[in-house]
């Protein structure tokens, strides 16, 4: 029998709002140290996935869910058969459901914790990836959204963010110049001289206040952005220069290592 092949699909719900679904089938795969942009809200659809933040591992079991914040550094490492859908969603959305709740003023939401195991909570997510599945974007799933996040909230109610009280503006200008340029070579030569810092400062501030280097948020910063051009009809090693990756090779080691597929699969899957 021909083994079953890994592969990630992803919905783009509401690009006003914000919200993307992503369902990922036999994923194996061990993903270093990274962060998303987004908070996440996950269900393990099959198998296990073991995530890392700050030290402590939770395994995440079938049906089980998980909840990851913006900018929370950690890794993961899945089972074989790793099957798991995803709500990735802007931290507005978030925030401004968290504002009808609390009022204004409020710390912004923060779960602190990674795995839920309250079943009841588990189910209703997978009440929305079903319907999301059968209907894409509705006002009925959207309603569910709001109510299982609303839950959430309330569940386990938001406290405030440590935030670390070195020079943040720096850093922050710093993501925002890898973002508008990340088609180009960005050396930390390039990117201390941006900042006005030596290269070892830059580094060791950028590295504290993100928890990965300015390099690994740049290559995931690309892949972010190759997940979106990948649906275009671009040969792959147009769309890997494109990028400021060096060669089409690199492109495909990076892409895999960040999303567990080649961005060949990934096309495929994702191809209208």
């Amino acid at each position: 029998m021909a083994k079953e092949k890994s592969e990630i699909r992803t919905i783009n719900l509401s690009e006003e709002l914000g919200i993307e679904a992503i369902f990922g089938k036999r994923i194996r795969n061990t993903f270093q140290r990274h962060i998303h942009a987004t908070y996440l809200f996950g269900l393990v659809e099959k198998g296990t996935r073991d995530i890392t933040c700050a030290g402590c591992t939770e395994s995440v079991s079938e049906q089980e869910s998980f909840v990851l914040q913006p900018a929370q550094v950690h890794t993961c490492t899945c089972s074989a058969d790793h099957c798991y859908s995803i709500l990735s969603i802007k931290p507005e959305f978030v925030e401004a459901l968290a504002v009808q709740l609390f009022g204004i003023g409020h710390p912004p939401p923060f779960f602190p914790y990674v795995c839920c195991r309250d079943k009841l909570l588990s189910k209703q997510l997978q009440a929305i990836f079903t319907l999301i599945k059968k209907q894409g974007m509705s006002d009925h799933a959207l309603a569910s959204i709001q109510r299982y996040i609303s839950t959430l909230l309330q569940h386990q109610p938001p406290i405030p963010q440590r935030i670390t009280q070195q020079d943040e503006s720096v850093v922050d200008s710093t993501c925002e110049f890898l973002q508008k340029n990340h088609a180009q070579k960005l050396p930390l030569s390039s990117l201390a001289e941006h900042a006005c810092l030596s290269p070892f400062h830059l580094q060791r501030l950028f590295t504290k206040r993100m928890g990965i280097s300015p390099n690994d948020y740049l290559q995931a910063h690309r892949v972010a952005e190759a997940r979106q051009r990948l649906r275009m009809n671009i040969p792959l090693s147009e769309l890997a220069l494109s990028l400021g990756f060096y060669d089409q090779s690199h492109f495909t080691r990076t892409f895999r290592k960040v999303m567990g597929v080649s961005p060949g699969s990934y096309r495929k899957t994702n191809s209208n």
